[in-house]
This record gives C-alpha cells, structure tokens and sequence, in this order.
C-alpha cells in the first residue's frame, strides 16, 4: 500500500507564519498516516466515518480533496475537523502539528496571558475530574426514562434530547482522568449511544445509526465491561442487515454477531447470552440458515431457563414472551407455518406501551399469513400495524409494511 509521503507532492518554500503553520501540520499529519500505512482515500474515507457520513464516490472525492490539501500545505484543517483528526489518530494538537511551541522571543505579552488563560481552564476541568463528584447514575436513569418514552412514542420526537444527552456524556468522559470514573461514565455513553444508533435505525438514519454504534464500541470499550461491547457489537449487525436491501451484507452481519458472542465468551449475564444467540437466530433466518436459526433458538432459551433480570443492563428485556415473539420472527422468515401460532401468542402477550414492537410483530403475523394464503386476515393486520407504525415514526417497519403490501397484491394476484 502507498504511503501518504509517497503520494503527496511537498510543500512550497517557506515565506511566513502562516506557511510555516501548514507546513508543520502537514508533515505530521503525513507522518501520522504512513505510521497506518494510510493513503489519503483511506484518511478522508476515516473523516466520513466520525462524522457519521456514507461512503459515497460523491463524499469520499470531497473529503480526499480537502485533505490533499492539508497534506501538501494548501490550508489548515478547522476546528471541526481538528476534533475528528484528535479522536481518529489519538494524538494532541502539537502531535498533529495544529499548534507548536514558539521561541521564547516570539512570546508576547498577550500571548503569554492567552496560554495562562487557557491552562487556567485546563486546570479548572482537571480539578472537576479530580473531584469524583459525578452522579454517573443519574445519568443512566436519564437514559432509562428516555428508553421508556421512545418504547411508547415517536423516536422523531426524541431524536434531539437524546442526541445532546450523547454529547454531554461524551463531553464528561472527554474530561475524566479517574479511572473508575472513566469506566463508569464509558458504561453510560456506551448505554445512551446504543439507545441513540437504534433509534437512528428505527427512523431509516443508516448513516446516523452507524456513526452512532461506532462511539457507542469505544465507550464500552473504555468501560472494560464485555456486556457492554458484546450487545453495541451485536446491534451494529441491525445496520448490516436493514441496508441490506440486495442481500449483499447478510455474511457480514452473520459474522459481525459471532464476533459478539465470542466477546461475551461467557463472561457476560445469562440473560444477554440468550439475547446474542437470539440475535444469531434473527440474522441466520435472513439468511434462509434454518439449521443455523433453530440451533441458536436452542441456545437462547437454554441460557433463558433461570437467567435473572440485570439491573445493571437495563436494555435488555427479555423473557419467554419476548423471546416467543423474536422466534415467531425467525421463523416467518423461514416461511415455517409454525410462525402464525407463535406470533398470534406473541401478540396477546404484549405490553400494549410498547407500541413499537406490536407494529413488529404485527407485520411478522401479517408476512405469514401472507405465506400461507390467508389474504384477507394479512391485509387487515398491515392495516393495523400502520397504524403502529406510524404513531412511534418508525421508517424501518413502514418500509417493511410497503414489501409486504407489494408481496400481498402479487399473492392476490396470483391467487385470482
């Protein structure tokens, strides 16, 4: 692979500050790179990720160009881009060459206030970390109780509160240096950028969601906790598999959740062991794997059999109820007529607050009714998982109900 010192062209001789600026930030930013072994495509493709872009031709030549610029001394990244190079290299200011220490002579008076000004701050924050006076648990709740309202309403509605409680969480962690306090707080952005990557995925924000899932991966792993970084793992596989419109991505997802469960290495609570391995069933029925599904079904409900609640892991809600209702999901996905039985028990079992998952299971009962030739019962079931769907602004089930729509009218057809 190319190195970025082999591609980039060096900067123009040296006249003023200014060049000598960019000229410095652009020999460690190179440097930085071919430490990777990173090409500039490589370094604008990781820029897109932080901030929660696609991938496109379009983005990713936009992105190379600006840092084509950087790299051969043309300007200066901003401050926006300054945090994403710090959080992408791990590496300070002066590392990455967006500040030096200048000669003493160079100092004025005013600058040198400037830096007392600004290491009087520094110390201001290091003195709040050093205080450990953080309700940490308090901050979870908050998590919790915006958890419970977006099980009951619109997650547009939400999207918002909780996207500044991910930032402020994040802000807190940014400026902890007591370890336990690290942890702890790492545990709390790990649960609230989970929450905030799923209900980007609930409102169709693919981009978002992944963005979301990826932040969420480094604070779990700051807290060291395997519960943490085994369930983001496993949730990012619900990206995979909800752009997977052409099915391209359904081994990745597969892969993806097996790498969860190789994290959990059964070091995690049972009841998250179930919800792995239910997880596993879900992406293995979208792949047709019914051998694979059924087993991973065994599985759950063997870890399911005596597993506790875990107040720690408020997220995880699961019970023979709800695990009955995710195995009518597999095996609609199969086409198995078992599914109408089990989902029709899913649906008389549901707590009616949780408006989302009806919709879900609504949809399921409907695709297998759908499979089985019974039109009329389908039809009027989508009609009532709409109407789910719409009260909580759920893009993802409203775009299922359009196939599904689609699915019925050609079955109707056909059947005519």
């Amino acid at each position: 692979m190319p190195s970025l010192s082999s591609t980039a062209a060096g900067p123009q001789p040296i006249k003023n500050s200014v060049e000598i600026d960019r000229a410095r930030c652009a020999r460690r930013l190179r440097h930085a790179c071919d430490e990777r072994g990173w090409t500039q495509k490589q370094l604008a493709g990781e820029l897109l990720t932080a901030e929660g872009q696609p991938r496109s031709a379009v983005t990713l030549d936009a992105k190379q160009s600006l840092v084509w610029k950087w790299l051969n001394a043309k300007a200066m990244p901003g401050n926006k881009h300054r945090e994403l190079l710090r959080q992408i290299f791990g590496l300070s200011d002066v590392e990455l060459g967006f500040v030096s220490v200048r000669p003493l002579e160079d100092v004025t008076p005013e600058a040198d206030d400037a830096a007392a000004d600004a290491a009087g701050q520094l110390g201001a924050r290091f003195a709040r970390s050093a205080s450990g006076h953080l309700d940490v648990a308090s901050l979870r709740a908050r998590t919790d109780e915006l958890r419970h309202q977006d099980r009951e309403g619109s997650a547009s509605r939400l999207q918002g509160v909780l996207k500044a409680h991910v930032s402020y969480i994040d802000a807190l962690l940014g400026e902890s240096l007591i370890p336990t306090i690290r942890e702890e707080l790492g545990a709390a952005l790990a649960e609230a950028a989970s929450l905030y990557g799923w209900q980007s995925l609930d409102l169709g924000d693919l981009a978002t969601a992944h963005g979301a899932y990826e932040l969420a991966a480094r604070a779990a792993t700051v807290s060291g906790n395997p519960s943490f970084l085994s369930h983001v793992t496993a949730e990012r596989a619900y990206v995979l598999l909800e752009h997977d419109r052409g099915h391209r991505h359904i081994a990745l997802a597969r892969q993806v959740v097996e790498h969860a469960i190789r994290l959990s290495d059964r070091a995690v609570p049972a009841l998250l062991s179930c919800w792995l391995h239910a997880a596993s069933a879900e992406i293995a029925a979208a792949d047709g794997d019914g051998s694979t599904c059924r087993r991973a079904i065994e599985q759950a409900f063997g870890y399911l059999d005596g597993a506790d609640a875990i107040p720690e892991l408020p997220f995880i809600i699961l019970d023979e109820d709800h695990l009955g209702r995710w195995v009518g999901n597999c095996l609609a996905r199969l086409g198995d007529a078992g599914a109408i039985e089990r989902l029709d028990a899913a649906r008389r079992a549901l707590d009616p607050s949780f408006v989302r998952a009806r919709a879900v299971v609504l949809a399921d009962l409907a695709g297998a009714h759908i499979g089985a030739g019974n039109h009329g019962e389908a039809a009027e079931l989508l009609d009532e998982a709409a109407t789910c769907a719409y009260e909580v602004d759920s893009a993802r089930v409203l775009r299922r109900l359009r196939l599904l729509k689609r699915e019925l009218t050609r079955a109707v057809d056909l059947a005519s």
